[in-house]
């Protein structure tokens, strides 16, 4: 199976989670009090990991420069007792090449690199108070990737490579304390571990590894 059809396959089961979301909120909104759904929005920032590639038996690594992330979220209490949420996030991040480093030599890369993803989330509040909620949760999506043209120059020679647009399968895994500023508003600081199904080949004898991204966040929910 090609990677193309392979991210058909992951893609119609997560499109299909995300329709089923957007029909099932507002019916779970419907007649319950203040508090049981929410809207969210979410300012962070983001840090790629290294990203280890090996070109016909050389290993090269890849760093990047800490970017942000803007994210709107909808979400729902799931279960009476109201420790199960789940929730609809569209979240874009930016952020940019740093070095390129072989061989004992570190080249100095730029470009761009923008991230827009859909994902569908699950979490379980951990009440300890009537005032702090930790909580954990983790969830499904599929990242949009858009690549600037990227250029490096190694004695005296620039090289560039070609603007590109990707999509692939992205999870998640995220922790963090909600914290009650009123009745239905929160101020939520958390951190989430993203890793995109973006393994791939680069050519010829050449492979590189999937991202992770960790995002360092603060949520603001608004209940209604």
């Amino acid at each position: 199976m090609t990677k193309a059809n392979e991210m058909k396959v992951y893609c119609m089961p997560v499109l299909a989670s995300i329709v089923g979301a957007l029909i099932l909120f507002p019916q779970m909104a419907s007649g319950q009090p203040a508090g049981k759904c929410y809207g969210a929005a979410s300012y962070g920032l983001v840090q790629v990991e290294d990203e280890s590639i090996t070109d016909d038996g050389t290993s090269a690594t890849q760093t990047y420069d800490r970017g942000y992330s803007l994210g709107g979220a909808l979400g729902c209490q799931l279960s009476v007792d109201n420790s199960l949420r789940g929730q609809l996030e569209l979240d874009y991040s930016s952020f940019e090449f740093d070095s390129l480093k072989f061989n004992g030599s570190t080249i100095s890369v730029s470009g761009d690199i923008d991230v827009m993803t859909w994902s569908l989330g699950g979490y379980w509040d951990l009440p300890v108070s009537d005032v702090i909620m930790p909580y954990v949760g983790g969830g499904v999506g599929w990242s949009f990737v858009e690549l600037s043209a990227a250029s490096a120059t190694a004695g005296g020679t620039t090289v560039t490579t070609d603007a590109s647009e990707e999509d692939y399968l992205s999870t998640f895994a995220e922790v963090g304390v909600g914290i009650d500023l009123s009745e239905t508003v929160k101020i939520v600081p958390n951190i989430r571990f993203r890793w995109l199904d973006n393994e791939a080949s680069c050519g010829a004898g050449c492979t590189s590894d999937a991202n992770i991204v960790w995002a360092y966040r603060v949520t603001m929910r608004v209940g209604f």
